[in-house]
Parts: C-alpha cells; structure tokens; sequence
C-alpha cells in the first residue's frame, strides 16, 4: 500500500470557541414545555434538570416563624427527622384535635373531663368577660374547644372576634419545631401530651403518627434573659410544690432536666441552681432531690431568647398509670416500637 494511502492519524483538539456556539445551547435556555433543550454530555456531567412546580397542599393550615412567639406562651416542642418538620407538625395538630373531640363535652359543656387545668373561678370569671366569651368555666372551655375543632387558620370571624386557633411554628433549628396553644386556652399542655403517649402505648390502639417523636410539653413560655426564669419558676412551681388550699405541703421526690438550643447566655448549671432554690423556697425546705426514683420531673427548655417550663408525674397515680420515665420520656416513635 502506498504511503498516501495509509489511514492519517487524528489528534483530538478541543473545540473553538465558534464550535461551542455551534453545538450547545446556554443552561438558561428552555423549550416551551419547560424542559432544557440542546445537546448534553453523554455522561450526564454538568447535566442540570428542570423540576417542574410541586403540587400545591389542600390543607388550609399555614406555618409560623418563631417571631410569632410571646411571653406567657404555652404549648408543645416536637421533635422529628430532619426535613420532616412541618409533616410531623401537621401530624401533633391532628392528634391534639382528635383529643379535644374526645374530651366528651357536651353541647351545655357539662361533661367536662380532669384533663381540662384547673384555674381559680373568680380570676377565670374576669377572663371569661374580658374575650366576650358566655360567664362560667364550662361555658368557657365548651367555646374553646369549638373553635379548637375548626380547622382554619382564619384570623378573625365574622364577628371580627379573634378565633382560637393552634399556631404550627418551624423554628430556625433543624429537627425542631413548636405547636402552639391558644392564647389564654384552658387546656393544659402536661395532659395533652401524657394523655398522647398513654394512648400509643395501647397495644390495641392503631399507630396514628409516622413522624412525631420526642414531645415536650411547656405551661409557660417567658425571656431567658432578665427576669424570665425567675417569673417561669413563680408560674409554674408555685402551683406544684407549693402549698395547697389548707396550708400542706406534701414533700416530694423532684429531678430537673434542663435542655438548652442555640443559647450561650444560660448555663445549665445555673438553670438547676435556681430552679432548686426556688423549689425548695416554695415548698418549705420540704422536697429531696432523687434523679433516678423522682416523683415529679421539671423540664426547662431554652431556645435562643425564650425559656420554657412544666412539670410532669413520674408515678402511677389514679389520673395517670404510666408516668413519665415509663412512656419514653414522651418520645411517641419510641413508645410505638416497643409496645
């Protein structure tokens, strides 16, 4: 064969700059179907896909920024996996719901349940006067409960009265988030959520969540930074370590389990230390620590600025038979898979 014959070996040279706007089609660029169009790497290197819009929720329940949290809160922290907060807090507003309804109240509200908190009748009395809301307890809670039960996130009704509606808040920390309680709601977030697990701890009872995990009631939501502990700590452990209505006081076993997020201001020592001392203040030096064999456990939440607080019953008593340490410490998944 002679030599201007033979096959003449190529060398692959990188495309000019004339050749690429030639061949390819700029990222920006997009078919009328909303799909890029041109040519591709054969590998799929650099390849970007167009996601068309998601589907839009029928749900009428909106979320909350935490901004929307004031002092004198009260309501439930959840926990869950991370990128599933709003399913999980779409999931707590469903089974609080499905309690309320349950309370079996009656169309006079009569049939009042001991998950209702009590509050002193006179002090309600004014409160009941000051929301236009019928006189009497009972009047009070059947309202609540009915407007509880819409579930609308409606401002305002057609009286232009402001509706009692829960609040589903994400917080700026993941795997976290916030259902909040009313304002001046008579429902007490310790039972709500004792009253949860008691129920997924029926064996014969159906699984009712798949992304709900660890709750964590709070009576009262105030500032970290002040006075805030010290006006949570006067709210909350006056009524439970304090004395009763004959002048008692019954000691008791306590334990404090403080959690603190994204808050460099509160060290955790400091939160037992005054918490303790005001225990011990209230009750008369009559009440022991125990952290394993506690009759009644105090949990303190801090995030960011705010602080929260309740306390729960670690015993089996004749309103609760399983207490706290007993239902995971709240934690629903938990509860679910070793039932």
């Amino acid at each position: 064969m002679e030599e201007s014959e033979r096959p003449s070996k190529r060398i692959k040279t990188a495309p000019s700059t004339s050749q690429l706007s030639d061949n390819t089609v700029s990222v920006n660029s997009t078919q009328g179907n909303g799909t890029r169009s041109g040519t591709t790497n054969p590998k799929g290197r650099g390849k970007k896909q167009h996601y068309g819009p998601s589907k839009k929720s029928d749900t009428p329940r909106t979320f909350s920024q935490p901004s929307v949290i004031c002092t004198g809160d009260k309501g439930i922290f959840v926990t869950s996996d991370k990128g599933r907060e709003k399913k999980c807090l779409l999931e707590l507003h469903d089974l609080v719901l499905e309690y309320i309804e349950n309370l079996g109240v009656d169309a006079s509200g009569s049939s009042i349940t001991a998950e209702i908190a009590p509050k002193d009748e006179e002090a309600h009395s004014a409160e009941s006067t000051e929301r236009q809301f019928p006189q009497g307890i009972e009047a009070d809670v059947q309202a609540e409960l009915q407007d509880l039960k819409g579930k609308t996130t409606t401002p305002s009704d057609e009286q232009g009265r402001t509706r009692k509606v829960m609040q589903l808040i994400t917080l700026d920390i993941p795997c976290v988030s916030f259902l909040r309680f009313p304002p001046g709601s008579l429902l007490d977030p310790v039972d709500v959520v004792h009253q949860l697990c008691l129920q997924a701890a029926d064996k014969t009872s159906p699984q009712k969540s798949r992304f709900v995990k660890r709750l964590t009631p709070l009576s009262n939501l105030g500032k970290a930074l002040g006075q805030g502990l010290e006006r949570a700590c006067e709210d909350v452990l006056t009524s439970k370590f304090g004395a009763d209505r004959e002048g008692n006081i019954a000691g008791v076993r306590f334990s404090i389990r403080p959690t603190i997020r994204n808050n460099e201001q509160l060290d955790r020592d400091h939160i037992i230390k005054l918490v303790a001392d005001k225990v011990q203040e209230v009750g008369n030096n009559r009440h022991k620590v125990d952290l394993k064999h506690y009759e009644k456990g105090i949990i303190v939440e801090v995030y960011r600025g705010w602080v929260g607080m309740s306390v729960v019953d670690n015993t089996e008593n004749d309103r609760y038979n399983i207490g706290y340490e007993g239902l995971r410490k709240f934690n629903l998944a938990e509860i679910y898979a070793n039932r």
